[in-house]
């Protein structure tokens, strides 16, 4: 019989044992998106709480801030209307 060296070698395993393998991270979801760009300040806080838990969390950070964006547009455009 053979001998297998290392650590978590099995032969009855289909693939080697690889230390410190990470789990694939999860991406920005749409919820969190579309909430971003309603609600920009929730952007700002999903950006840095996310930041760790999803491979790219600046969709929300993005979102937050075409939101402020498109509301101080529509702001200024009704204000204009007002007068």
């Amino acid at each position: 019989m053979a001998e297998f060296s290392g650590p978590g070698q099995n032969p009855n395993q289909q693939y080697p044992y690889i230390p410190n393998q990470h789990q694939p991270k999860e991406k920005a979801g749409c919820w969190g998106i579309g909430g971003s760009f309603l609600i920009p300040i929730l952007g700002l806080i999903l950006f840095f709480v996310q930041k760790d838990k999803v491979e790219d969390s600046k969709p929300y950070l993005y979102a937050g801030i075409a939101g402020f964006v498109v509301g101080l547009v529509l702001n200024f455009i009704t204000m204009s209307f007002m007068q």
